[in-house]
């Protein structure tokens, strides 16, 4: 009986850690027909409108679909980590491309470069950051993508001069913010559908096992396309799974009922079609989204203060 209480005591000394570990269970993605690059880049010219909300905050976990805006992002709100995950294969794999790029540059100028006049540059770094198959997906990600970098980069400096903000590719401090995530192996470039019972069902247990919390999730206008309308009950169940920290905060944008949601001022600086700017707390959403029918546009009717001129909307509300 003593050598059984003693075998029990050492068990977890003895036996291998991942046994007792949570793991990433990743969405396969199929084709879609935003694999075309044109989602590579934000078309969202006025993230400035959460810079103020983000910049109080302090460490944890940033999580956000789509691509080089959650870098900026991240860094506004001190992020520890980033998990990019987005369900366009075409992101996922070009989002390698900036990871090893991050980890290459010198500078923002260098990291640029590897887009535009050092091409076989970038090809050369990553050839020697990946191999085989993945390889051969993000150098075919990273060539579909290259014009609609240099484009975005013309665009922003546009918003950015106009609107009096900068991002990680005009400020050497927000670009040196991440590249230290990236070279501390902090930035995660996923697979991911938001309605899937794949990598947003596990990312949250997977971070909680870890003792870590969200700081933020970046939705972009993910939630106007089908299967949000009303929120899915496994939307429901991922993201009320994420650890989010007390104050987390929750980052989407909308281009539709304009009736009510008005674009924000320069939004069509980047894109024909304008977006509203909505912020809220992460906690705020999970309480409000298991409503019955509960979609976007009711949550921010019932729960959100809307400042129609500045096409922004704040969820404040309580339930």
């Amino acid at each position: 009986m003593r050598l059984f209480y003693l075998f029990i005591f050492l068990l977890p000394l003895t036996l291998p850690l991942t046994l007792f570990s949570v793991e990433l269970k990743l969405d396969q993605l199929g084709k879609t027909h935003w694999d075309n690059g044109t989602t590579t880049v934000t078309n969202e010219s006025r993230l400035d409108i959460f810079q103020r909300h983000l910049e109080n905050l302090e460490g944890g976990v940033y999580i956000g679909v789509g691509s080089i805006q959650n870098f900026t992002l991240a860094c506004w709100a001190h992020a520890d980590e980033i998990y990019m995950i987005d369900f366009t294969s075409i992101v996922v794999k070009n989002n390698l491309a900036h990871i090893a790029f991050l980890q290459a540059a010198k500078n923002r100028v260098d990291y640029v470069s590897f887009w535009h006049k050092n091409y076989k540059g970038g090809l050369s770094v990553l050839k020697k950051k990946y191999r085989g198959r993945k390889l051969a997906q993000v150098i075919r990600a990273f060539k579909k993508s290259r014009y609609h970098f240099r484009r975005h980069l013309v665009q922003l400096k546009r918003a950015e001069k106009k609107y009096n903000y900068q991002t990680y590719l005009s400020s050497d401090s927000i670009f040196a913010c991440a590249k230290s995530l990236a070279n501390n192996n902090k930035i995660h470039s996923l697979p991911g559908n938001l309605l899937s019972k794949g990598t947003y069902a596990t990312i949250g247990p997977y971070l909680k096992n870890q003792g870590k919390q969200v700081s933020v999730l970046y939705l972009s206008n993910a939630e106007e396309y089908k299967g949000f309308w009303p929120f899915s009950k496994q939307y429901q169940k991922n993201i009320n799974s994420l650890p989010a920290k007390k104050n987390a905060k929750l980052l989407r944008t909308f281009s539709l009922r304009t009736k009510w949601f008005l674009w924000a001022p320069g939004s069509k600086l980047m894109t024909p079609i304008g977006f509203h700017y909505i912020m809220g707390d992460l906690t705020h959403f999970q309480r409000w989204m298991s409503k019955p029918q509960m979609n976007l546009r009711i949550y921010m009717q019932k729960a959100g203060i809307t400042y129609k001129n500045r096409g922004y909307t704040h969820m404040v509300k309580p339930q």
